[in-house]
């Protein structure tokens, strides 16, 4: 078959790993696929592992690569900031000019929690026409916030007749075995790898430091100093618990005593260069914070550690569908051994 994949927006985040992972299914399992970036910056990463990714241009060529195709798979809608002429000339081509069999992919697991309408805008589930020029939606499950609303919109029936029930291909490749570690060749140290995100629970890590500080090594790999991080209790800075002074500069009351950032200062000054990983150096007794990471790096981080650490949890128990996070699956890979958040494992 031919397969063309919409990227709407390529952030790398979770959306990115999902579409990645689905071109590399598709090619491994022989179909022909095209992917095309609407994105105003390509990622380094999707670039390096996405087969056939083009840059959309709105031209007739490129249109008739689409429609020639059996299937399109629109992964990702463009982001707010996008300008109004080029989020109506994305809509057009969704609604009016695209003739094959077409299905939107709804990642996200509730749209009140990741703040779907904020970043997207809040018409997708008000434009009837753009719902009904998609042949399928492709979701967790049917009885999250995504699907109860369009059962409120096209009515169960109609629903049911094109709910696909989603699934998270992961490709474990059968070399990464050679790369595994006895666990006494471990470091004795808990990983977290990812972004920091409300339904991955990052925060957990400073919870168990409090209860095992100084029995193990604690780091956090993905999280980046951003404005909305910077009240977090004991992430970057002790907070005062005063509920009065929640949320305002005066709650800081200094670095926190939990934490430790490996800076530029600092690696000069210990004979670190900018690109040490700083994988086999001790931690001591603080939960260690690096920001961005290549792939490859974090999964040689996440391979030298005993344990991993992917906190994933939903408020409810019906929002889960049948999926693990990517995290998830490559601490597994890579022969560490997890630690994952009960409610989700029972869910």
């Amino acid at each position: 078959m031919k397969i063309v994949q919409l990227c709407g927006v390529i952030e790398g985040a979770g959306i990115t790993r999902y579409l990645i992972e689905v071109n590399n299914a598709l090619v491994l399992a022989g179909h022909n696929v095209v992917a095309f970036d609407f994105s105003e910056t390509k990622q380094k990463e999707a670039n390096q592992t996405l087969h056939n990714l083009i840059r959309y241009e709105f031209t007739e060529e490129q249109l008739n690569i689409i429609n020639s195709s059996d299937l399109v798979f629109v992964h990702q809608l463009l982001p707010k900031k996008m300008s109004d002429e080029y989020r109506e000339q994305f809509e057009n081509l969704i609604k009016n000019q695209i003739t094959t069999k077409k299905i939107l992919f709804l990642n996200d697991h509730s749209s009140t929690m990741t703040g779907f309408s904020k970043f997207y805008g809040s018409n997708v589930f008000t434009d009837l026409e753009f719902l009904n020029s998609f042949d399928k939606f492709c979701i967790h499950c049917d009885t999250n916030t995504y699907a109860m609303k369009l059962k409120n919109i096209l009515g169960e029936e109609e629903f049911y007749k094109r709910y696909v029930n989603m699934h998270h291909p992961h490709h474990f490749d059968d070399n990464v075995i050679n790369t595994w570690r006895n666990l006494n060749e471990k470091h004795r140290r808990i990983t977290y790898i990812g972004r920091w995100h409300t339904i991955k629970h990052p925060e957990q890590m400073i919870n168990m430091h409090k209860h095992m500080e100084g029995d193990w090594e604690f780091e956090m790999r993905g999280i980046v100093r951003l404005i909305g991080l910077i009240y977090t209790p004991d992430l970057f800075y002790e907070i005062d618990p005063n509920p009065e002074l929640k949320g305002t500069k005066e709650c800081i009351i200094g670095p926190s005593k939990r934490t430790f950032t490996p800076s530029k200062e600092w690696r000069l000054q210990n004979n670190y260069t900018k690109d040490d990983l700083l994988i086999d150096v001790p931690h001591g007794d603080k939960i260690w914070i690096f920001g961005e990471y290549k792939r490859e790096d974090g999964m040689l981080a996440i391979s030298k550690s005993a344990f991993g650490g992917e906190f994933y949890h939903l408020p409810d128990s019906t929002f889960y569908g049948n999926n693990l996070e990517y995290a998830m699956h490559e601490i597994i890979e890579h022969g560490t051994i997890p630690i994952f958040d009960t409610h989700a494992m029972k869910s």
